[in-house]
């Protein structure tokens, strides 16, 4: 597993200023390299325990982000 991807995971339950903090540079560095192999990856950082859920949305915005590029190359 990516390491930032990895460090996601680790912080996903997002309690701490501080694990708030980090999740949001890890994901914000992980959209600069994403791959689609992390895809199912990403995928596993989603929990339903997590204190601030509107922060999973960037999860989801990163996928989508991603798919809408391998679909309409030309608009990015």
């Amino acid at each position: 597993m990516n390491k930032l991807i990895d460090d996601l995971y680790k912080n996903r339950l997002l309690n701490t200023d501080e694990k708030i903090e980090r999740f949001e540079e890890d994901l914000n560095k992980l959209a600069e390299e994403f791959e689609e192999e992390y895809i199912a990856d990403v995928c596993r950082v989603f929990d339903d325990n997590t204190r601030e859920h509107e922060m999973m949305f960037g999860l989801i915005h990163l996928i989508e982000a991603f798919s809408s590029e391998r679909a309409f190359p030309s608009l990015s």
